[in-house]
């Protein structure tokens, strides 16, 4: 399923499967690493059983294969780039929290929750997994004070790009990791949909 974007720059979820996949281990506890990964991997007082993990975490199928056509080919090419743009800025952001640059943190920061905001455009050449990486970076990235964040926190975020988004094909297993990568950090996407208005955390319409 894909979901029409409902604006950018709002700290959302801009799909229902994100806000349930990271509204259900958020609530089970103070720890967030433990609690995410107690969701993922079942928990270990059965908080989260093999079937409710199958029910929220497994891909609804693959798409069905089509046709390529010329204007696909051009948004698959416009895609890769955004990959590789995703990827620079994130290694800019390492750079300058590095170097304690705020300004320049801050302004990369800005410029890769546009090239975010761009590949979620380009959302329908990829699998829901994939869409849902890429909103819940999307929330971390608009959730976080730019020039706050710390070295480790951007690499933490160029890892989800590189290791994740970057990889031809996805599945709940990387979701998985990329939220744990987040959290770890110190990066909660869930604590991004909790702080903003109830009205900007809503799910996006369904593409006709």
């Amino acid at each position: 399923m894909t979901y029409e974007a409902t604006g950018s720059g709002d700290v959302m979820a801009k799909s229902e499967s994100v806000r349930t996949r990271l509204a259900a281990p958020a609530e089970t506890g103070n720890d967030s690493v433990s609690a995410y990964r107690s969701f993922f991997e079942g928990g270990s007082g059965g908080s989260a059983s093999t079937r409710q993990r199958e029910d929220v975490f497994m891909s609804a199928g693959r798409p069905r294969p089509r046709k390529i056509t010329r204007e696909s080919q051009v948004r698959r090419d416009a895609f890769r780039r955004g990959i590789h743009r995703a990827i620079a800025d994130a290694k800019a952001m390492c750079d300058a929290a590095a170097l304690g640059d705020a300004t320049l943190l801050s302004n990369m920061g800005y410029m890769l929750r546009d090239t975010l905001q761009g590949l979620w455009d380009l959302r329908s050449e990829r699998e829901e997994d994939w869409a849902d990486i890429l909103n819940t970076l999307q929330i971390v990235v608009e959730g976080s004070q730019l020039d706050d964040l710390t070295a480790d926190q951007c690499r933490a975020i160029m890892a989800v790009i590189g290791e994740h988004l970057a990889l031809h094909e996805v599945d709940a297993e990387n979701l998985e990791a990329a939220t744990l990568t987040l959290v770890k950090a110190g990066l909660d996407p869930w604590k991004g949909m909790a702080e903003s208005p109830q009205s900007e955390i809503r799910s996006a319409e369904p593409l006709q």
